[in-house]
């Protein structure tokens, strides 16, 4: 059997469904998953994983029957108000997906707005779930952070408020009112970020994580 190694996805349907897809293949040949939740979806982030690594938490649409090894696809989205964490169970032959069924989140994270961040704009979000720890990054348009440990967030609710967040951050950028479009947490202890500056042109930085 193959083992994951990397899929491609993106929201298709306005919002409403993802197109998942092997790298190195069209994605013409993509598999389109039904998002089975209230509001649509307007970003999306995701990572490989092993289901051992998932936790209680997302072991909503999981099973009991999966083999030991298996691997998950945890997605987590941005609906305008919460960013739902789901976890899907894998076939063993990437080269398959027609057998997944529809995305049922486990649960909401809410972002309600930390009283600094009071007057920001919060409808551009983007989202990295770490394979490594498996936290989840929240970055408002205005470059200020949040992390979320997901694995030992609260398993008794089916919604993780603000005051789940691990912390606030605000990395230092010399652009102002850096509006984010995309972020990856490397192995390297940094945050990498690509966003718009006021004028519409494309800035990529560095930021050293905190301890959290």
């Amino acid at each position: 059997s193959a083992s994951p190694s990397c899929l491609l996805g993106a929201l298709v349907r306005n919002g409403t469904g993802v197109a998942l897809w092997r790298a190195g293949a069209k994605s013409e040949a993509a598999v389109i998953l039904r998002i089975a939740a209230r509001d649509a979806w307007r970003t999306l982030a995701g990572v490989l994983a092993p289901c051992s690594d998932v936790g209680e938490q997302l072991d909503l649409n999981l099973g009991k029957d999966r083999s030991e090894g298996a691997q998950c696809l945890v997605l987590a989205g941005w609906d305008g108000q919460h960013a739902p964490l789901v976890a899907v169970l894998l076939p063993e032959n990437l080269a398959d997906l027609s057998g997944l069924g529809p995305i049922q989140p486990a649960f909401d994270v809410t972002l309600a707005p930390h009283p600094v961040e009071s007057a920001l704009d919060r409808t551009q979000l983007a989202l990295q779930v770490e394979e490594s720890r498996l936290r989840l990054w929240a970055s408002l348009s205005s470059a200020a952070f949040r992390v979320l440990d997901v694995v030992t967030s609260n398993k008794s609710a089916s919604q993780v408020n603000s005051r789940s967040w691990l912390r606030l951050w605000w990395p230092q950028f010399d652009t102002p009112d850096l509006q984010v479009r995309a972020m990856c947490r490397a192995s390297d202890e940094y945050l990498y970020v690509m966003g718009l500056d006021p004028s519409g042109g494309v800035r990529w930085y560095r930021a050293r994580l905190p301890a959290v």
